[in-house]
């Protein structure tokens, strides 16, 4: 559905930016959806609290340029759109791992 109205109206005056976060905010939530099957959730049970939280803040940074950006980009939505929504995504996205990472942590102790 966000795709329909990114495609039909993300040139329609007023309604144009906010259908281009949305979108962005769609990728994140495929991105998202993706990272629960991660396997690098894997390599994150050993860590310790203060390394997890970097590595978690870089996978994220990492899967959002790799798998999101280049959507943007092709799609040429502008860079003053993209920075605010990269910081929501990048913490979803983080959020998303850590909780993944935090459950895989819980069962390795069991």
């Amino acid at each position: 559905m966000i795709k329909f109205l990114f495609d039909n109206f993300r040139n329609m005056p007023g309604i144009g930016k906010p259908i281009k976060v949305a979108y962005i905010g769609h990728l994140v939530n495929e991105v998202v959806k993706k990272g629960k099957d991660s396997p690098a959730k894997e390599e994150l049970i050993n860590m310790g609290e203060n390394d997890l939280q970097a590595e978690i803040k870089s996978q994220a940074n990492s899967m959002f340029d790799e798998h999101i950006m280049p959507m943007i980009t092709a799609e040429g939505i502008p860079a003053a759109l993209v920075q605010p929504a990269k910081k929501k995504g990048i913490d979803k996205i983080a959020a998303v791992l850590r909780e993944e990472a935090d459950k895989a942590r819980k069962k390795k102790k069991e």
